[in-house]
This record gives structure tokens, sequence and C-alpha cells, in this order.
């Protein structure tokens, strides 16, 4: 084939394959020779057309421009893009069938938070949405919260000091076991640094409470006698303003331990706490009877075997060691050479004793230089027809004792040896235990119907552990863990 173009003015004839080679394409309806009656065509090549050349008007083949882009696939092109979108709106449908699920979820979930809001199947009153355990009606936030390890009422909170039945403490701060009632807190166990004693009144010192500076710490003990606290120091013992006939030689003792001594002699009503002894009469009855009530007068005719299987009792009372053998006619082997190192009920040593009685002060009798003020002896007793009288119906001694002084004799602990420790030689002692061994045993104080002057603080009296009448008594001790 040879194509024919015209270019300003000359014609140029190409061969056929040279026209390939650059892209020049015939019009299929054209003659391939110039178009010379074309109207308003300028005689540039035509190479932009796309379109089909069959309908153009007034066309006799006259087109000096050779078409190169007539192709007819722009309508099938078309097509295939509609159906792509008709396609596309089958992916619509798919969406919608989600929606529609997703509202159905909805749907459930608001019918669970309906049935959370109104149920209660314990019944207190509160739903499930509030009460913290439903399966227990003892159990919701109207409850009162009480210590049993469980959040009663439902505050997130278990066993919170505002329980109903939390128990007091009081500040330990010195740590001594005793609390100060200034400082409290609530708690339905027991807080660090607190305690359940509030008996102490210097908080700051470990060595306080005791009556010593004022403090009257004491408890009940299970008889119903009043035991008062003591801590150990060091005394003059023997004679000196205390002993009105100065037969005993002065010498410091220090009681290094602390320890517990009953207010007053043992009571006719403690007595008779111990079953054992509920049939016991008082040879004192009614020859010599007890001025006030009875209860609460000296328990009398007592031996000092009586004392030790009384002392025993309590101590097995309150779940505490026995100090005596079983007929309370010496101290358990354990004890016999160290009394204070039992940790249950027991006669206080002569020591104790006298540490007690002359409470820090150096008095004749046991609170004053005047018999009268705190003994019941012959010249305000026995002159007067009367003869034991209730505890504490006069002034106690500064430490808090009454009777120390006159009313019954007291037994001790103590075997009597005149010369035993310092008595013999004034040299100072520390915690002494007694003889080893003797025939009497001390008594100490004084009764309602001897001389004034036995009813000093340091005089001495001894009788046969096995004696009794109706002016024999005694009051217990008890030592400090």
């Amino acid at each position: 084939m040879v194509i024919a173009l015209y270019l300003a003015g000359c014609t140029l004839i190409l061969p056929a394959e040279i026209t390939q080679k650059v892209g020049f394409a015939v019009e299929p309806s054209d003659s391939g020779e110039v178009d010379s009656g074309e109207t308003g065509d300028t005689g540039v090549v035509d190479t932009g057309e796309t379109g089909s050349e069959t309908g153009e008007t007034g066309d006799t083949g006259g087109e000096t421009g050779v078409d190169t882009g007539d192709t007819d696939t722009g309508a099938d092109t078309g097509l295939d893009t509609s159906d792509t979108a008709t396609d596309t709106s089958d992916t619509a449908d798919t969406a919608v069938d989600t929606s529609v699920d997703t509202s159905d979820t909805a749907v459930d979930t608001a019918d669970t938070s309906v049935d959370t809001a109104t149920e209660d199947a314990d019944g207190d009153g509160y739903p499930l949405a509030t009460d913290c355990d439903d399966t227990d009606a003892a159990i919701s936030p109207g409850a009162d919260e009480v210590c049993d390890g469980v959040d009663n009422d439902c505050d997130g909170t278990v066993d919170e000091s505002s329980a109903a039945d939390a128990a007091t403490w009081y500040a330990d701060t010195d740590g001594d076991g005793f609390g100060d009632a200034a400082y409290t807190t609530l708690a339905c166990d027991e807080p660090a640094a607190y305690v359940a004693d509030a008996t102490d009144c210097d908080d700051t010192d470990a060595s306080l409470p005791d009556v010593l500076a004022g403090c009257a710490a004491s408890y009940s003990a299970a008889s119903g006698a009043t035991m008062i606290y003591l801590t150990g120091g060091t005394f003059s013992m023997g004679s000196g303003l205390g002993d009105s006939g100065g037969s005993y030689l002065d010498h410091d003792v220090t009681l290094s331990h602390h320890f517990y001594l009953a207010q007053t002699e043992t009571t006719r009503g403690e007595w008779e706490t111990d079953p054992s002894n509920t049939s016991w009469t008082y040879s004192s009855l009614p020859s010599y009877p007890c001025t006030g009530t009875t209860a609460d007068c000296p328990a009398d005719t007592m031996t000092w075997y009586d004392a030790g299987m009384y002392a025993n009792w309590l101590s097995t009372e309150e779940g505490l060691t026995e100090c005596y053998l079983a007929d309370g006619t010496d101290m358990a082997a354990a004890y016999l050479a160290d009394p204070y190192s039992c940790p249950g009920y027991r006669l206080p040593t002569e020591a104790e004793w006298e540490y007690a009685a002359r409470a820090g002060v150096d008095t004749t009798y046991s609170g004053s230089n005047t018999a009268a003020n705190v003994a019941w002896t012959h010249e305000n007793a026995y002159t007067m027809g009367t003869y034991a009288h209730s505890g504490c119906s006069l002034a106690a001694n500064a430490w808090g004792f009454c009777d120390m002084s006159g009313n019954v004799w007291e037994w001790t602990n103590d075997w009597y040896d005149s010369a035993y420790g310092g008595y013999g030689s004034g040299v100072a002692t520390s915690d002494p235990p007694g003889p080893a061994s003797g025939s009497y045993r001390v008594v100490r104080g004084g009764y309602w119907s001897t001389d004034a002057s036995l009813a000093a603080v340091a005089y001495r009296n001894f009788y046969p552990p096995s004696f009794a009448y109706n002016y024999c008594g005694f009051r217990l001790a008890r030592s400090i863990p």
C-alpha cells in the first residue's frame, strides 16, 4: 500500500511499511486520496479523532488528515462499568443485614439491665444491682456492720471501726501492757500499740502504772477480790519509825519484780466462792460477831494450809499454775527456792507484805502514825465491844491497801527466823524468799484485840502453820508474769 501526504503544498507518497511503524492508520471508509471538497478542512493532519467518521455530514473523501484514533470500543466499556455498579449494589444489601443483627444485640443487652435492677433473690429489699450478696438477707447496704469477717453493709470494708460490736482499745505508747484511758480507738481486733486495759496513768513510762504514782491499777480476781498492781522497788525494812520496839535492824530490801496484792484481807464472801468452802462456819460467830456487812468481813480462823489451798483453787479458776502442794502444806517443789517465780496466786512474802504496808512512806502504822485512823485494835475495837470489821471501814494507805494494820493477823509465805536475812546483820538483800524451813510461819499486822504497838508495819509475829483462831486471816499476792 502507498500513502500520500500533503504537506505545505507538496505531495509525499510513503510505502505501507513505513506508515505502520509511525502509527498512521487509514480510515476504513477513506479512499486514501486527498479530500479536496471538505468544507472547513484546514489541511492539518487529523490525528485525534476517536469517534466513528460514519456520521460526518458532507464528507466526500476530501480529508487531508489521516484518522489514526478511531476505535469502536467505548460503548462496550460503558456497559461493563454499569454491570460493576450493579454488583456494588448487591454489597449494600449485605450491609443492611449487618445493621439488623446489631440492633438485635442491643435489645438483648437492655433486657439484662432490667433483670439486674429488679432481681432480689434474698428478699432483703435490695436488688442485685446494689446488694453485694444477694444470697444472704443479713448482708445488704442497709445492714449493720459487725465483727464477723464479712462486709455486712456492702461498703467495701470488712470489720471497720464503725462495727456495732467493735471494742474500745486504749493507747499503750510505752508498751507496758497498760493503756491510757484518754486515748482510745474502736476496732474489732486489737490494733498495734493498743490494749484492752485502761489503767495507765503515765503512758510514757513503762515502769508505770503503779500505785506508787497514784495510778491504782487493779483488776478483779475470779473470787471478787480487788488486786492492786505494784512495781518493784527498794525500801528500808526493819525498825526505824515503823517499829515501836526497835528490835529489828534496818536493812534495804529490793524487790526486782512487779506483783499484785489484794486490797483487803480475803473476805468471807470471797472465801465462799470456792464451792468446797460453802459449808464452812465461822468459829468467831456468834461469840465474836463482825461489824459491818458479813460478806465483806475478813475470813478468820484460817490456818496457813487453808490459805494455800484457797490460793490453789483461785489459780485453777483463772487457768494459772498452782503454787502449793495439793494439801496446802508447803510450796510446790518448783517454787520452794523462789516463790516469786510462781505465776499463780500465793501468800505474799514477808518483804512484799511490808513493802505494800509502808506504801513508800515511813509511818508507824500502815497509812498513819495514829493507829485509830487506820487500824482496828484493842483501843478502838475490843474495848468498845466490837471485834473484826468489814474491809476498808477505816482509811486506806497511800497505795490503796486497807487493814494492813489491825483487824486480823495476816499469814505470809515465809518461815520465821529472827535473824533471817538483813534482820540479823543489816545487810541489804534482794528478793528474799524467806528461810528454807522452820516450825512457824510469819504473821503480820496485829488484830482487833492486840495492843496498837503490835499493829506497827515492822512488827513480826509467828504461829505454827496449823494454828487457827478467830483473829487469823490472810490476803493473796500474785507475781506479774
